[in-house]
């Protein structure tokens, strides 16, 4: 019984996986192309201070509630469909975040861990891992926008910004987690 279990469950976590790669796909097919002036010249700004040589493309998705980067071959920075009403510092925050995301490759390191997690997930050291890992990637992306310049209070002013438009909710606690993870 062990080992069908162990398959079924390894199924299941592939399919997940699956299913979000697809949708990233599909979301990615049917979103539009970000092309204001002030994006364009932002968004290469951005990639020359991340000094990303890479064609990302950024796009636009109703379904987006904050901005999210996949790919790995042609990475996609996609960014909600709100996106006109931001501020050039949220623009820029959220630029940089992103295009940090591309540089470090965290998008293929998390598919690698998941991959890895659907074939151990009876460990709770890999669940653990992959939870840290997600919070890791988001602090070292949080601290290359803190070194391209904005300013600490202003970029988490914007990651404020951002969750509650998401409709997310953060809710401090005693540890020293910031408000990104």
């Amino acid at each position: 019984a062990i080992p069908v279990v162990w398959l079924a469950v390894l199924l299941l976590l592939l399919f997940r996986l699956s299913l979000g790669l697809l949708r990233a796909m599909r979301l990615t097919r049917e979103s539009e192309t970000v092309d204001e002036p002030v994006w364009k010249i932002l968004f290469a700004r951005c990639l020359a201070a991340v000094r990303l040589r890479r064609r990302v493309r950024l796009r636009s998705h109703q379904e987006v509630a904050v901005p999210l980067t996949w790919g790995v071959r042609k990475p996609v920075v996609l960014i909600p469909a709100g996106h006109r009403e931001w501020t050039d510092e949220q623009r820029a925050a959220a630029l940089v975040h992103e295009l940090c995301h591309v540089k470090r490759a965290d998008f293929l390191a998390l598919v690698l861990v998941r991959l890895s997690l659907a074939v151990f997930w009876f460990n709770p050291l890999c669940w653990i891992a992959l939870r840290r890992l997600k919070k890791e990637q988001e602090k070292a992306c949080d601290e290359l926008v803190l070194r391209a310049g904005l300013r600490p209070s202003t970029y988490a002013a914007n990651l404020l910004f951002f969750k509650r438009a998401a409709g997310l909710r953060w809710r401090p606690t005693c540890s020293s987690s910031s408000p990104a993870s």
